[in-house]
């Protein structure tokens, strides 16, 4: 068809008219409703068809199938050249866009076409139902090509409407007649339909420009969030910063603290012993020993929170002198030398928070060497913007002393605010695809309740009186 409706309400709309037509006309006692399609093929195509029993109470849909005008239907070069009854009438119907009455009679009844037949099935009328070009179309329909008939003229050219269907209703023998109140009643639910099916159009095309600018949104929406989450992800080289000033001041604490105590080099002096060790049992050629050596000297400028350099002694140290030990016979006093070296590495870590090193230093208070190594040796996997403020507030007291205090307070601040931007975009762009995904969901779920609700209705209605 021309305009586009959804194929239940489509059914349902002729099956009120036909209904409506059946009940109200005494005489009729079928109807049919053709659907027509869009030129040049104009198609033509049963949409249903009913047909009413004796007591006039009841309409039956299920009729036996009939091979003419099924779906898909017939193209107008088809229907328009046949010999055939409600071939020439439907193609008058669609040429000329009048109605065609057939009375059932052996003399020309026929409005405009060639001699009747007769019969019970020549008893009928056919009605064509129009909408206005101008109703359809921006351009009042100039663009659409129409075929020619059999005289080689272009069919409904200059024509104001499109023909959109037709509806035929089948009358006892001679009970109808050309200009009766039948036929008037019969155009008047034609013009009905008309309305109903614009009004059915307009509706699909609401929902469809609906569904549309939905798609339409939740595309800007994923474009917009893949730009976003780009941009997020470098969130994540905020964290290292943030990881790295914590270290960074850990390092200073530590050097700051062990320097009184007589420990600030127990953690080289545990590494220093390993690799005494590890170049008395593996040549400098070993891939294997230069890979120990590397992350031993690597760990010297790690100050990670005591349970991840734990981790992290075990995971790259200390399986490392365990692959060795086992690929090579070393006597039993090498073996202890290794471990009582790891053991020693391991205990430097703790030295930061050393209860008995912290109560020797007394350059400061006690509840901000409490505070300060709280906060400092807390293990965090993930952005803690409450231990963040903590860190600041004890930064911003004088008598802590560590080198460069003033200046690590402010790259903190400022890493700390560009956290928080980051996790704010964060949270609004979820927000914002959530509601977009729901919206979109919610649209499409109402559709379906619709479209469901009135295939019930369609079902289960429009049977009785």
């Amino acid at each position: 068809m021309i305009i586009k409706i959804d194929e239940i309400l489509l059914e349902k709309a002729c099956k009120e008219i036909i209904e409506t037509t059946l009940f109200c006309l005494p005489n009729a006692y079928r109807g049919t409703v053709f659907r027509i399609g869009n030129p040049p093929d104009l198609y033509a195509s049963r949409i249903t068809s009913g047909i009413i029993d004796k007591d006039r109470k009841y309409i039956n849909w299920k009729l036996p199938e009939q091979p003419d005008f099924r779906p898909p239907g017939k193209p107008w070069i088809e229907y328009s050249n046949a010999k055939k009854p409600d071939y020439e009438a439907i193609s008058w119907c669609v040429e000329k866009q009048m109605s065609w009455t057939s009375e059932g009679c052996s003399k020309d009844n026929i409005q405009g076409g060639p001699n009747c037949r007769q019969g019970l099935e020549d008893c009928y009328h056919m009605q064509p139902v129009l909408l206005r070009k101008e109703e359809l179309f921006i351009n009042n329909g100039k663009t659409l090509k129409y075929p020619k008939n059999s005289l080689d003229e272009t069919i409904c050219n200059g024509r104001d409407y499109v023909t959109v269907a037709i509806i035929k209703i089948h009358f006892l023998p001679n009970t109808i007649k050309i200009g009766s109140s039948d036929i008037r009643i019969i155009k008047n639910l034609s013009n009905a339909l008309s309305t109903e099916l614009f009004s059915l159009h307009l509706r699909y095309q609401s929902i469809e420009e609906t569904q549309r600018l939905a798609k339409d949104r939740l595309h800007s929406y994923n474009i917009l969030a893949d730009t976003l989450r780009n941009a997020i992800s470098k969130s994540g080289i905020v964290f290292s910063m943030i990881k790295l000033e914590l270290l960074e001041l850990r390092k200073q604490w530590e050097d700051l603290l062990l320097e009184r105590s007589g420990q600030k080099e127990v953690r080289h002096d545990a590494i220093d012993t390993l690799n005494e060790i590890l170049s008395t049992i593996a040549p400098p050629s070993d891939q294997s020993a230069k890979d120990l050596l590397r992350k031993q000297k690597m760990f010297l400028g790690l100050y990670l929170p005591p349970k991840r350099a734990k981790n992290w002694i075990r995971m790259q140290i200390e399986n490392r002198w365990e692959s060795l030990i086992f690929d090579r016979s070393l006597n039993v006093k090498q073996k202890e030398e290794i471990y009582q070296g790891l053991e020693q590495l391991k205990k430097s870590i703790y030295l930061g928070e050393d209860p008995d090193i912290l109560a020797s230093y007394d350059n400061i208070s006690e509840s901000l060497k409490q505070e300060w190594t709280d906060i400092i040796y807390t293990d965090t996997d993930k952005i803690d913007f409450t231990l963040l403020k903590r860190i600041n507030q004890v930064l911003g007291d004088p008598s802590l002393n560590l080198p460069n205090q003033e200046k690590a307070k402010k790259r903190l601040m400022h890493l700390t605010i560009l956290a928080q931007i980051m996790n704010q975009l964060e949270q609004n762009t979820n927000d914002l695809l959530e509601e977009a995904l729901s919206g979109y969901d919610d649209l499409m779920n109402t559709n379906a309740i619709h479209l469901k609700a009135i295939s019930n209705n369609v079902n289960h209605g429009c049977m009785n009186a």
